[in-house]
C-alpha cells in the first residue's frame, strides 16, 4: 500500500494538479500518465503469485519497457540466465527488486544520454548470489554535469538492503552499471 501511495498515487496527484493548472502540454501529460500506468502495472505484477519465479516478473518488465526505451532512441539488450525459483522473496521483496531495475533504467533515460542499455541477470559465486545488472553506454556519473545528488541512487541502496542485498555502481567513460546483488539461501 505504501508503494502504491508513494508511487502511482503521488504521480497521479501531480498529473491531476498540473492538468488542472493547464501547465502541461498534451504530450507531457500523456507521458506522465503513461509512467503512472507503468508504475501501477509494476505493483500489480509484483503481487502476482509466481512462487519465486523472478524470471516471469522480469519478462513482464521487459515487455513494458522495450517500446518506451525504443521511443527514446535506446536499444535494450536482454540477457537473463535460467534462474531457479527464489522462494524466499516475498511479494514486497520482488517489488523492491523491480523498483531498483526500474529506477536504474529511468536514470539511463533521464541522465545517461545512452543509445544502448544491457539488462543482465546471472548467478554468481557458485549459485549463491543473484546479480541483476543494468549497464548503459552513456556518460559517466563522474562527469561534471552528472546529477549524483538526487535520491534515486540512495533509494536503490535502501531497497537493496531491505531485501538483504546490496547495490553496486561502476561508472566509467564507457557508461555506468548498476548491479543488484542478492544472496541466495
Amino acid at each position: 500500500m505504501r508503494d502504491m501511495h508513494d508511487g502511482v498515487g503521488s504521480q497521479l496527484i501531480t498529473a491531476h494538479q498540473l492538468a488542472q493548472r493547464g501547465t502541461l502540454k498534451p504530450e507531457e501529460l500523456t507521458l506522465l500518465l503513461g509512467d503512472c500506468i507503468d508504475d501501477l502495472r509494476l505493483v500489480i505484477d509484483s503481487l502476482e503469485p509466481v512462487e519465486g519465479d523472478l524470471s516471469t516478473l522480469l519478462a513482464n518488465l521487459r515487455y513494458r519497457i522495450t517500446d518506451r526505451l525504443a521511443r527514446q532512441g535506446i536499444t535494450l539488450k536482454w540477457q537473463v540466465a535460467e534462474l531457479p525459483p527464489i522462494r524466499h522473496l516475498t511479494a514486497h521483496d520482488t517489488l523492491q527488486v523491480l523498483r531498483i531495475v526500474q529506477a536504474a533504467i529511468t536514470n539511463v533515460v533521464k541522465h545517461a544520454q545512452a543509445s544502448e542499455v544491457l539488462f543482465l541477470v546471472a548467478l554468481a559465486n557458485d549459485a549463491r548470489e543473484l546479480c541483476l545488472t543494468v549497464r548503459d553506454n552513456g556518460r559517466s556519473l563522474q562527469t561534471p554535469s552528472a546529477n549524483v545528488n538526487g535520491r534515486g541512487l540512495g533509494n536503490m541502496q535502501q531497497r537493496a538492503q531491505a531485501v538483504g542485498g546490496r547495490r553496486d555502481i561502476d561508472s566509467t567513460d564507457d557508461g555506468t552499471a548498476v548491479v543488484l546483488r542478492l544472496s541466495l539461501p
